[in-house]
């Protein structure tokens, strides 16, 4: 039952004395209640069988933890080595032939070098303004 009385400020307040501690009392039971954790009781399930995921080399593919480790202090590679690079070799595909995604002009369409250059030292255009518009 609650009560409504004056608190130490000389304010009202709410006296939910035995309520308060009710709710308390519940709140208590439905986060440390019936729900089974594996990692509380030696890995295991409820029906006794192991979890997995308990296990410590779940999400290493059955790796050795130090080897795991030592892999990401290294770092990874994004890619092996034998891929061949059109950059690294003057443009030129594997093929002898010109690879245009390393050609300066690439992705301005047909405009003008020194139109490319431009718009490259103003930072391009800003949106919203017009083309040709001057920022200075």
């Amino acid at each position: 039952m609650t009560q409504r009385r004056i608190n130490s400020n000389g304010h009202y307040g709410v006296d939910m004395s035995s309520s308060h501690r009710t709710y308390q009392n519940l709140k208590f039971k439905m986060s440390s209640g019936s729900k089974y954790k594996p990692t509380e009781n030696n890995g295991l399930k409820e029906d006794g069988t192991e979890d997995k995921r308990v296990n410590s080399e779940h999400g290493f593919g059955g790796q050795d933890r130090d080897h795991v480790s030592e892999m990401g202090r290294k770092g990874g590679q994004t890619q092996p080595d034998e891929i061949y690079k059109p950059s690294e070799h003057g443009g030129l595909k594997s093929d002898g032939t010109e690879d245009k995604r390393t050609r300066s002009d690439h992705g301005f369409g047909s405009r003008p070098t020194e139109e490319v250059q431009e718009i490259g030292r103003k930072g391009g255009l800003a949106r919203g303004s017009q083309q040709g518009e001057d920022y200075e």
